[in-house]
């Protein structure tokens, strides 16, 4: 099974490495057209202010004839040739570098050309001092060359867009014909490799679902792959082990109610014969601690009852035996049994639940909506109110039973019908449980056919029963 991965995922692996190499090779060549033309537009305008400005002091040398603005000429000078060659060290295109030389030949002829207007000035200075001299033609010349720059630097930048745009392109072109040839590929292995692995994978989903149901099939051999077939191995493995340890718990719990129950049952018939004090005359201390072992007798033996009730309900597909089971009478034998412990809490029920019979098994359902009652009563406050509201439909009968509590947060929604669970906000209550009330109920409710489900509440928790349309009969009392 490894090796078809590998086959799979081989081709992308491959189609990754050339994506990673040619994007990087792309972003590192945009990244260096992006610094060159930074650095010729950069230079290019200071090239273009140099000489703007030296032109400017040749110019105002002309008609002052101050040396000190010769001298200034000289150091801008020195500034422009040096920005000149780090510009021409730059990638620039022939034009612009034909361009670059012109300047810097037509600035040799006018230095040397202001050289000897000063030279010559200082001889006439006494002779002829208000004679200005020509002006040189090479400052003409340099307007026009310094002029180009701006222009050619431009049209350079325009070219290098040009050439980042046409090299990703190209590289967008040559990742398409890749996707075309690897994602086929990787397809087509996918496919054949997915044929191979799929039907043993099924065979082995459904036999884990059959074992998750408590179905245990010896049939478990399942074909394909070395690591499939050595999966089917563990499960056939695990399916004998399962039976046995269920066997064992059957056997386990049928001997521990038989030999608890007897004792339990010797306990409270000699708890009882001392409350009546058959046996002398006992003081209120004493009484105390019998009604305490008496209460915990009866809480043992319920919780002996729950456990023996969860593991039946776990062992059977179908509820028998099967009769026509009145709703109505069910929901009200329940409250008539609980009838001292909601006097206690002082709790009302109000329900008005229509004579709708469905066929079931009229111990199961009786647990069933006992369990539910039960909790609600647990969790509602002192004088509080529940209320049973009952819905015959076209799909079947709903019962909805709501206290007054505080609910269930969402992390409990989610736990609630898990066994041995127990919410965590259980106000002080005497009703002490095993968490497996739920558990059976929900149990019992898919056994016929229908579900359990927590209810929208906005006061209180909400537990809402569905019990099928099959085999319903709604009779309504007058």
């Amino acid at each position: 099974m490894l090796v078809s991965f590998l086959l799979v995922a081989l081709p992308l692996m491959i189609g990754l490495m050339v994506l990673f190499f040619q994007m990087d090779r792309l972003s590192m060549q945009m990244q260096s057209i992006v610094n060159q033309s930074a650095a010729v537009m950069e230079n290019s305008r200071l090239v273009t202010t140099q000489a703007l400005g030296l032109k400017r002091s040749a110019e105002q040398y002309l008609i002052l004839l101050d040396r000190k603005l010769l001298a200034r000429y000289e150091e801008q000078r020195q500034s422009l040739q040096k920005s000149v060659e780090v510009l021409l060290e730059l990638p620039i295109d022939m034009e612009m570098s034909n361009n670059l030389h012109q300047v810097a030949r037509i600035e040799e002829r006018l230095h040397a050309e202001l050289n000897d207007i000063d030279a010559t000035h200082a001889l006439r200075a006494d002779q002829e001092p208000d004679l200005l001299p020509e002006k040189p033609a090479e400052l003409d010349q340099l307007s026009v060359l310094i002029g180009k720059i701006p222009r050619q630097a431009s049209e350079f930048v325009k070219s290098m867009r040009e050439e980042m745009t046409d090299s990703a392109s190209r590289s967008k072109k040559s990742l398409v014909a890749l996707l075309l040839t690897v994602v086929p590929t990787a397809l087509f292995l996918a496919l054949v490799s997915g044929t191979v692995i799929n039907r043993p994978l099924k065979k082995v989903i459904s036999l884990i679902k059959r074992m998750g149901e408590g179905e245990y099939p010896r049939d478990t051999y399942v074909g394909g792959p070395k690591d499939i077939e050595a999966m089917g191995e563990q499960l056939h493995w695990l399916s004998e082990r399962l039976s046995q340890i269920e066997q064992q718990k059957v056997t386990f719990l049928q001997n521990v109610s038989h030999e608890l129950k007897t004792p339990l049952t010797a306990i409270r018939e000699g708890t009882d014969l001392m409350q009546e004090q058959v046996i002398g005359k006992l003081n209120p201390e004493q009484l105390e601690i019998l009604e305490i072992m008496k209460q915990n007798t009866f809480l043992l033996q319920n919780q002996l009852e729950s456990l023996l009730d969860f593991n039946l309900a776990l062992t059977m597909d179908q509820p028998f035996p099967q009769v026509p089971v009145n709703i109505k009478l069910v929901i009200e034998k329940i409250i008539d049994k609980l009838h001292l412990i909601l006097k206690s809490r002082q709790l009302i029920v109000e329900h008005n639940t229509p004579a709708a019979r469905i066929i079931g098994n009229q111990a199961q359902l009786e647990s069933l909506f006992e369990n539910l009652l039960t909790n609600a009563i647990k969790f509602s406050p002192r004088g509080g109110t529940i209320k049973i509201s009952t819905e015959v439909t076209n799909d079947g009968i709903d019962v909805e039973i709501q206290d007054a509590g505080p609910g269930f947060s969402n992390d409990e929604v989610k736990k609630v019908f898990k066994p041995f669970y127990q919410g965590r906000k259980s106000p002080n209550s005497h009703i002490k449980g095993t968490g497996l009330g739920l558990s059976i109920a929900k149990r019992y409710a898919d056994l016929h056919g229908g579900r359990i489900e927590i209810a929208n509440s906005a006061i209180g928790a909400a537990v809402k029963v569905l019990l099928p349309v099959n085999n319903m009969k709604v009779a309504h009392e007058a």
